[in-house]
This record gives C-alpha cells, sequence and structure tokens, in this order.
C-alpha cells in the first residue's frame, strides 16, 4: 500500500509546483525564492534542534548540506525556481515541448550521478520530470483533457495497479523516492534503470487516474492554499506524536491511528487561519514587509 502511495502522491505535489511556476512578475518571483530559502533555514535550523533534544548528533556540516526530513522539497523547489530564472533570462519559451524531453533524460541519468541526500540533488533531478510537466502546461486545462477518461476506467486502473503493487513483494521506495543512485539500489544499474523509466510512466499514468477520481471542489481550493503550512507543520506535530505513542503517553491501534491523522489535519488548518503561522515561516520577510508598509 506505501508503495502505491509513493507511486502517485509526491509526483502530483512536483506536477502541481511546476503549475505555479511560471514567471509573470520577475520581482515578485525572485522575492519568493528569498521566501522559500528563508523558509527553509529556518525549519532546517528548528528542526536538527529537535534531532538533537531528541538525542540525535549536532553537526553543522550536515545542517548545512544534509535537508532534514521532509525538508529536501523546499530545497528542491528553490533549485526548480532558480533553473526557471535561467530560462526566463534565456528566453526559452516556457510552453517548449523540449523542456519536458530534456528533464526526463535528466531525470533518469540522474539515477548514474553518486551522490543522494546532499543538498537534495538526487531527488531535484529524479523528480525534475514532473516539474517540468506542470510547467510547460501550466497555460493547459489539464482537468479538461483528465474528464475524458471513463470515471470506471480510473478506478479499474487504479485498483489493477495497487493490486500489483500489493502482490509484488518488492521495496520499490528508493526508486519511488528518489533518493539513491543506481549503484546502490541493490539491483543492476540496467535494471534499475528500467524501474525508473516503468515508475516514471506509471506515476503519470496513475496521478491522471487520480486527479479523475478526486473531485474538484471550492472547500479543496482553499485548503491547497495552505499546502505550505500543512507540508511545514505537520513534521513537528507528527514527530511529536511519535514520540509520545512510543513513549506509551498514548494509546495505539489502528483506529485511532486515524483519529489521530484527522486530529493532526485539524490542529494544522486551524493554526494555519492564524497570522503568527505566516510569520514563523517567513520571520524575517514577514517583518520586513511590515517596516516598508509602514514607510508608505
Amino acid at each position: 500500500m506505501l508503495n502505491f502511495v509513493y507511486l502517485f502522491h509526491m509526483p502530483l505535489f512536483v506536477f502541481v509546483s511546476g503549475r505555479f511556476s511560471r514567471i509573470r512578475d520577475v520581482r515578485k518571483y525572485r522575492k519568493g525564492i528569498v521566501r522559500l530559502v528563508e523558509t527553509y533555514v529556518v525549519f532546517q535550523l528548528l528542526l536538527s534542534v529537535f534531532a538533537w533534544m531528541q538525542g540525535g548528533r549536532w553537526s553543522w556540516v550536515s545542517l548545512l548540506v544534509e535537508p532534514n526530513w521532509l525538508l529536501w522539497y523546499l530545497l528542491a523547489l528553490i533549485w526548480w525556481r532558480l533553473a526557471v530564472m535561467v530560462l526566463y533570462y534565456c528566453k526559452i519559451p516556457s510552453s517548449s515541448p523540449y523542456l519536458l524531453v530534456v528533464s526526463i533524460c535528466i531525470g533518469l541519468m540522474s539515477g548514474f550521478i553518486p551522490v543522494s541526500g546532499t543538498l537534495a540533488l538526487q531527488r531535484t533531478l529524479g523528480f525534475l520530470p514532473y516539474f517540468a510537466l506542470g510547467y510547460v502546461t501550466a497555460s493547459v486545462d489539464v482537468r479538461q483533457y483528465v474528464k475524458r477518461i471513463p470515471i470506471l476506467v480510473a478506478i479499474s486502473v487504479i485498483v489493477a495497479v495497487l493490486i500489483a503493487f500489493w502482490k509484488i513483494d518488492i521495496n520499490f521506495k528508493p526508486f519511488l523516492s528518489h533518493l539513491l543512485p543506481y549503484t546502490v539500489s541493490g539491483v543492476s544499474v540496467t535494471d534499475a534503470l528500467l524501474v525508473r523509466c516503468i515508475i516514471l510512466l506509471l506515476a503519470m499514468v496513475i496521478g491522471a487516474m487520480v486527479m479523475r477520481v478526486v473531485p474538484a471542489r471550492q472547500i479543496l481550493a482553499k485548503w491547497g492554499m495552505k499546502t505550505m503550512h500543512i507540508y511545514i507543520y505537520h513534521a513537528f506535530i507528527v514527530s511529536l506524536l511519535v514520540i509520545a505513542i512510543r513513549k506509551d503517553w498514548l494509546p495505539n491501534n489502528e483506529l485511532l491511528l486515524f483519529a489521530y491523522t484527522l486530529g493532526v489535519i485539524f490542529m494544522i488548518l486551524l493554526f494555519a487561519r492564524f497570522r503568527v503561522s505566516d510569520y514563523l515561516l517567513n520571520p524575517f520577510t514577514q517583518w520586513n514587509d511590515k517596516i516598508e508598509l509602514g514607510k508608505k
């Protein structure tokens, strides 16, 4: 089941990120990158302190080059948007299909680079095709094409792939997370490249099927506006929850885990409504914006 979730959840997330990465105002775009860097630095430090308090080792080298847990995505997004800036200044059309072709080649070839979590480079390059797909099709109403897929076909494909992943007793996580190079994947380099090709195709197909099944609702769109808050803050809440369960401070069974999940979602959505959540994400730029607004 976990393999199946990994197959589409981050590819879709990265795809959506690509769709919102077109440059319409260069100044605002640069400021957005600065805000991402700020959020990354702040929470990289906070998560490192949190890990150290739990008995982990403190290392300035790791702090600088090894993203903590889910912060790899923030660093990858920074690299992707810097790449978009380069494309913009080189006057390369954002809708050029060649960008997608090149990104797929880079994504497949990245497995030959002997680097894993350092600066999130392996994941940045591995997930690049999904970002490029969203970036190139940003002006296309993808939902219009997805709606043409019969709902029964979408459900059937999802169930078939789910059963296939359930039956195949192989740990696909190293391939699905794009974290490890081919040489340490546990199989031959040729097989690893083939598996990544298959996963790339399957991720795009299942992503489309999931988009067909999930309804488009205004309330979901409002929650989507707080995606960054949910992504960042759930790390701390989930970490505290795991510690509490492991220390037997909280009871643990499947039903309660589901209840805890709903509770975490509710807490984050509630917290995201308060202005302080924005200040924690970007304390320096929020402070600077307040000063500039006061001068006006």
